[in-house]
């Protein structure tokens, strides 16, 4: 197994195949802002657990990024734990994996991914479901808030997203999970937006804007009230050198987090 510790700047990984299994475990530590949940003090410390839909592009380093750029007062600190392909029922088994998350330092929030088809056949949904309950548990033994990253059906098949939308919200119910709908955020940009290619060339991972369009929600989820989305999204964004897909997305997400957030 190929182990990869590294502090701060960009994860290049374009391998997928789940023969060839990467470990990746990066921390990450910004400035920016958070509001909800256990924020202590100025500071703002998650966990991600996942696979390459969390690892490709560095999703979380982005997220962090877009929090500094809205919200600079406050210290974002991360960790990223993925191997690829990995289930959390592999993560549940893990000694270093239940070990980050008992962290002396404390999170506030631990972020679970699951594989990407584990909701589309009962057995696998049955793992879910139990690895969801377990990690949920011990999470909140920790004095954390488990999040579900909700994933999205590949390319050719987007009548998928139905079974991975009802797992990951039925789940997230029954554990008292965030869930962070980014799968149904996907889907909705893919359809409206056929220009913006949100896949990889593989039609299954993340492209760089789908990873953006996916930070985009969790920054407004994990570290915004209503208001304050409500707030940035009715200003006027500065344009001056960004990108203006990366402005519409953000628009999106910021539309989307307003319709699932109380």
């Amino acid at each position: 197994m190929k182990q990869i510790t590294k502090r701060g700047g960009i994860i290049q990984a374009k391998n997928y195949s789940l023969g060839i299994v990467a470990l990746v475990i990066v921390m990450f530590v910004m400035q920016g802002c958070a509001h909800r949940a256990h924020a202590s003090g100025n500071s703002l410390r998650v966990l991600f657990i996942g696979n390459s839909f969390t690892y490709v592009n560095d999703m979380p380093n982005i997220f962090a990024e877009l929090v500094k750029q809205r919200t600079p007062n406050i210290q974002v600190t991360g960790v990223l734990r993925a191997v690829g392909g990995h289930t959390l029922a592999q993560f549940s088994n893990e000694k270093d994996t239940m070990g980050l998350i008992d962290s002396k330092d404390g999170w506030n929030y631990v972020v679970l991914q699951e594989q990407s088809e584990m909701a589309l056949y009962p057995e696998r949904r049955q793992s879910m479901h139990d690895s969801c309950v377990f990690l949920g548990r011990h999470i909140k033994a920790a004095r954390a808030r488990p999040v579900l990253y909700m994933t999205w059906a590949d390319k050719a098949k987007p009548e998928n997203q139905y079974q991975l939308s009802t797992a990951y919200t039925d789940f997230g119910r029954e554990i008292d999970a965030l869930v962070v709908p980014a799968g149904d955020l996907f889907m909705e940009v893919n359809r409206a937006e056929p220009s913006i290619n949100l896949y990889d060339t593989d039609n299954h991972h993340p492209s760089r804007y789908g990873s953006y369009l996916v930070a985009c929600l969790f920054r407004d989820m994990l570290t915004e009230t209503r208001a304050e989305v409500q707030r940035f999204r009715n200003a006027q964004t500065p344009t001056n050198g960004r990108d203006p897909i990366e402005l519409k997305l953000e628009r999106y997400a910021d539309d989307f987090a307003l319709k699932h957030m109380n």
